[in-house]
């Protein structure tokens, strides 16, 4: 008899994971049975289904045990196959691997729901629906799938959880296709004029971005902009610039300091970011100036100044040429550091030189970063403590006894008192509406009582709390609280302060007061 059939694939043993193979093997097959094969013997079902097994399994087939006619019935060599292929079941294992699935990146739901039925065949669970239910909600990818599963509580069914995950994935993909189709759709028109006025705009755009900040006012804006005109200086009293870039101003400051790596540009990655403020002093040197020494580098004499807060050490390109180093160990080599101003503008320095520093009866050899621009050269603190320039106190031995007051405190005696009142007396405004508030008195321990009861009646002597035996409408906590010997007494009057009816006084910020006094010297502050 002819056959008209579709040949199923034969069975690849040489699939991960075999056992499954075989499932989707012995499907085909029963399939191909029930129609195209329908009529056929069982003896010539048997045959085809030993074409189909292949190579591998016709010598699995020699090692069978057969009893009679077994041979030719393919349910019992489909029977013998699957027993032979089967793992043994461990339901630990195949809980552990339920648990594990995931939907992954990509992977349609129905198939995840599907990975997650077979895995559940030997995982030996009473309900597996509930069970399935559990790890769809745990597995699914997106977390809104999650919550309008468990937004249905015990109501949600194995059906409806399917029909979410369902509904979800085909409102993505409708999403992502008129999203597509709105894009490639959308043909801007082509208008030569105005796309000339756009290049125009993004060349403004690009010169307003590029161009330099202005030395006057130290904002960025057109040609004859400029909003200083007219105006004069706070500090130096000069015309047309402003205190934040006064020069003047600016040559007083003189710190380099270390920052953190990570603050550098991406471009600068790998590279240690130092910050340089130093521009240039109004006199090279300063005879009174005790933090400048000579050193020297060979026989000649280096002005350096120390800088105990400097990580690294400066030496300008002028000061280099002075020296006249002729000698071949004395090579300029490329620099990893990055020094930078205090305004944030990069300070490009030639490279680095190590030189020997000789200072009375030391020499030491230090590394010097060279910036071709005028200004002290510099030597780091670490460097400094090294040649005994500087010296690190921990410790003061002895402290200078004070014989007598100092005038301050002898004419302004009120000034030095660590308690008082101040003149005048103030109203407190609570609202119409307010109730009181009456809170039960607090037990104080038995140990600093005594204590408390004493503080109470010092503070009542010197007028600074009153006596109530009256009932009266608001009562606050108190904390009594231990300070080494003494106590502290304290009151908690959070219900009072919520209905105060509060006085509204701008306070100036320290933004207010500086360009009120640029002449100042010293700023002190205050603590009440």
């Amino acid at each position: 008899m002819d056959y008209n059939l579709d040949t199923p694939s034969t069975l690849n043993w040489g699939a991960p994971d075999v056992y499954q193979e075989f499932q989707r093997f012995k499907q085909h097959v029963e399939f191909t049975f029930k129609g195209p094969l329908v009529k056929a013997e069982p003896a010539d079902r048997a045959g085809w289904l030993g074409l189909w097994i292949g190579q591998q399994g016709r010598e699995v087939y020699k090692t069978f045990v057969w009893q009679e006619n077994e041979q030719d019935n393919p349910d019992i060599i489909l029977g013998k196959l699957e027993t032979y292929i089967r793992p043994r079941t461990n339901k630990r294992v195949a809980r552990f691997k339920a648990c594990q699935r995931k939907q992954t990146e990509g992977e349609n739901f129905d198939n995840f729901v599907k990975d997650l039925r077979l895995l559940l065949m030997d995982c030996d669970y009473g309900n597996t629906e509930d069970i399935l239910i559990d790890l769809i909600i745990s597995g699914v990818k997106h977390s809104k799938v999650q919550e309008r599963m468990l937004d249905k509580g015990s109501d949600l069914t194995i059906a409806k959880a399917i029909e979410i995950g369902q509904q979800f994935e085909l409102s993505q993909k409708l999403t992502q296709n008129d999203s597509w189709r709105r894009n490639s759709t959308r043909q801007p028109p082509v208008n030569t004029q105005n796309n000339n006025k756009q290049d125009k705009r993004r060349q403004d755009t690009y010169h307003h971005d590029h161009q330099s900040k202005c030395g006057n006012c130290g904002t960025t804006h057109g040609n004859n902009r400029c909003p200083v005109k007219g105006t004069t200086c706070k500090y130096c009293k000069k015309p047309d610039h402003w205190l934040k870039v006064c020069r003047k101003r600016l040559r007083k400051i003189n710190m380099i300091q270390e920052v953190d790596q990570n603050s550098c540009d991406s471009q600068d990655s790998g590279d240690e970011l130092l910050y340089i403020s130093t521009v240039k002093t109004e006199t090279w040197r300063n005879s009174e100036d005790r933090w400048i020494v000579d050193v020297h580098i060979g026989d000649k004499a280096l002005p350096v100044r120390i800088d105990t807060g400097a990580k690294c050490s400066i030496i300008s390109k002028k000061s280099l040429n002075k020296l006249e180093l002729k000698s071949k160990m004395f090579e300029i080599t490329d620099s990893k550091k990055i020094l930078k101003s205090y305004t944030g503008h990069k300070i490009q320095q030639i490279g680095k030189i190590r030189l020997p520093v000789i200072f009375k009866d030391r020499e030491i050899y230090e590394t010097f970063e060279i910036v071709d621009m005028e200004q002290d050269n510099i030597i780091s603190g670490d460097f400094a403590e090294s040649l005994n320039l500087v010296k690190r106190i921990d410790t003061i031995d002895t402290i200078e006894e004070i014989a007598k007051p100092n005038e301050l405190s002898h004419d302004f005696p009120e000034l030095i008192k660590t308690s008082g009142t101040l003149p005048g007396e103030y109203r407190l405004t609570v609202a119409e509406n307010a109730k009181g508030v009456v809170h039960a008195p607090r037990r104080i321990p038995a140990a600093i009582k005594e204590k408390a009861i004493t503080e109470l009646r010092n503070m009542e002597e010197n007028g600074y709390i009153t006596k109530v035996e009256e009932p009266t409408e608001w009562v606050s906590s108190m904390v009594v609280a231990l300070r080494k010997d003494k106590v502290r007494i304290c009151i908690d009057p959070k219900d009072l302060n919520e209905v105060i009816q509060r006085e509204n006084y701008p306070l100036k910020t320290i933004e207010d007061v500086i360009p009120l006094i640029p002449d100042a010297k010293s700023i002190f502050g205050t603590r009440c």
